[in-house]
């Protein structure tokens, strides 16, 4: 896949909005607080993921060892 000079130019561009006064979250840490969010996001989700996962593994075990 090609990608256009333009696309390439504005890949490396990350826009941030947030209603937190600057005294609280000065601009230069908004990137890093982000970041953090959405690495805390991708543990919950894998976290969530392998609850699932445990509990049908968990579920099918009992269910196996119920018939016999």
């Amino acid at each position: 896949m090609k990608y256009s000079a333009r696309s390439k130019r504005l890949s490396g561009i990350n826009v941030y909005m947030t209603n937190t006064p600057t005294d609280i979250v000065p601009m230069g840490q908004v990137h890093d607080w982000y970041s953090l969010r959405w690495q805390i996001e991708i543990l919950f989700k894998t976290w969530k993921s392998l609850w699932i996962l445990f509990t049908l593994c968990y579920t099918e075990s009992i269910n196996i060892k119920g018939r016999n």
